[in-house]
Formats: C-alpha cells, sequence, structure tokens
C-alpha cells in the first residue's frame, strides 16, 4: 500500500493488525535495515501504544489512526527539532478543519484539542548522528472513530465520529495527514520556520490569556501564555517577568 498523492511520503506503508507500538516498530526496522525516508507504519491496534514522557495512549482497535512516519531532516539543527511538532500539529489541524470541525487548538507542546477535550497526541522521537539529525519518528494517535471512552477519559477526550457525527474511513485520514505533512515539511525545508511558527502559536491554547498553572515542584501560580521559543520552551509572562519552561515542568487546567 502507498500514497499516490506525495512526492516521497507514503511511498511505503506497512500496515499491521496489531504492534506494541508503531514508533517501536520503526526503531527495529532501522536497527536492522535500509529504511526510505516518508516509510509509514500503521497498525488497528496497539499494545503498548505511550505518549510523551511514557505516558500511556488507549485505543480501541480498528477504530482510530495509529501511525509512526519516519523523516530525516538533515537540514536541521537538534535545537530545531520542535519545528517537526509544529508541523505535523499543524497537519492534523489542517485535515480536521477539512472535515469542518473548528474550535481546535494545540496544547503545548503536542496535544491536538477539540474544544476541552483531545483528539490528537504526538509523539517525536529523534537520533542524532554526531551533531546532526539523523532519523526522526513521528508517530501519531488521532481518535477517528471511537465513541466509548474509559470513564475517566470521558470528559477528557473526543474523536472525530463524536465530533461531527460521521463515521470516516481510516486510510482516507491516514493519505489526508501525510498529504499534509509533506506539505508542512517541504516549507520547512524551504526555511519557512517563522511562518509554521506563526501558525501553530495562532492554534496555541491560552495564549495571550491569564491561567493557573503547577509546577511539576508543586507550585501553582498565574500568568500569561505568550508562545513557544525555538527550542520548544513554553514562554509565560509571570510577575512581570518571561518565564521558560521544557515539557513536563508546568501544566494548566483546560477551562
Amino acid at each position: 500500500m502507498s500514497s499516490s498523492d506525495t512526492l516521497f511520503l507514503g511511498k511505503v506503508i506497512r500496515q499491521f493488525d496489531s504492534l506494541d507500538s508503531t514508533n517501536e516498530h520503526l526503531k527495529g526496522m532501522l536497527r536492522t535495515s535500509k529504511v526510505a525516508e516518508g516509510t509509514v507504519i500503521i497498525a488497528n491496534y496497539q499494545s503498548a501504544g505511550k505518549g510523551q514522557m511514557g505516558a500511556a495512549w488507549q485505543s480501541s482497535p480498528g477504530l482510530n489512526l495509529l501511525c509512526s512516519t519516519l523523516l530525516q531532516p538533515t537540514f536541521l539543527r537538534p535545537d530545531q527539532l520542535f519545528s517537526l511538532t509544529q508541523i505535523t500539529s499543524l497537519a492534523v489541524i489542517a485535515l480536521l478543519e477539512d472535515l469542518g470541525m473548528n474550535n481546535l487548538r494545540i496544547k503545548w507542546p503536542n496535544d491536538i484539542y477539540s474544544g476541552s477535550r483531545k483528539i490528537a497526541g504526538l509523539l517525536i522521537e529523534n537520533n542524532l548522528k554526531g551533531s546532526q539529525l539523523k532519523d526522526v519518528i513521528v508517530g501519531l494517535g488521532l481518535n477517528i472513530n471511537e465513541v466509548d471512552f474509559p470513564v475517566k477519559l470521558k470528559d477528557k477526550a473526543t474523536s472525530i465520529r463524536l465530533d461531527t457525527g460521521q463515521s470516516v474511513d481510516i486510510l482516507d485520514i491516514l493519505f489526508k495527514y501525510i498529504k499534509n505533512l509533506e506539505q508542512y515539511y517541504l516549507l520547512l525545508k524551504a526555511n519557512k520556520a517563522k511562518a509554521i511558527s506563526q501558525q501553530y502559536e495562532s492554534f496555541l491554547l491560552g495564549k495571550g490569556s491569564k491561567r493557573t498553572f503547577i509546577h511539576a515542584s508543586g507550585e501553582r501560580f498565574e500568568g500569561i501564555i505568550q508562545g513557544v521559543d525555538q527550542s520548544g520552551r513554553l514562554m509565560i509572562l509571570k510577575e512581570r517577568e518571561t518565564h521558560f519552561f521544557q515539557n513536563k515542568e508546568v501544566q494548566f487546567i483546560i477551562n
């Protein structure tokens, strides 16, 4: 199976009924063979799916998009890796907008929300060769036809079907996603990082509004999200001074 509507992304697509993790499977392929850039791994079910910082990603078999894509962005420096989070987020936003969905936001750094509920999450993992980015695996979990979430997630998660009332084909969504991702990737390669960053921030949940944050130390404080710097740190105005936070250093409650 392959995409005929792209230049290189998705020309090789390997589909599996079940995997422990699409990211882990792609890592294993890279350890044992040469893998073409743009290769996509998709699974109907993941027994050990994960999100950022080892968080679990739960998905019912055959209802959602679970995929990993290999990129080899040798034109980027390691400190520019966050650009890949930005283009992947925007690729997902674009396909959801095409389905008529609105009120879409990106919860820093890599969760996509529809209204106040999460609809997608990203996991981007990289392999360096010296000081150069060699292989980057872009993992995506997108809730498509899921309607019966676990009790603890019912008020926190949603899906395309729940929000639009329509059941959609997972492979159609995959092809739209990889087409969007390739277009943004080529823009990034053409030195459009600033425009991409501005577009990412236009969807940034909570930007410009006062929020209550919880630091990893347990401290609660109020601040205003100003944006995200090039390395992906969240910039928060706190007591008239801008503070920079790495992923998982702070969290805020979705209202």
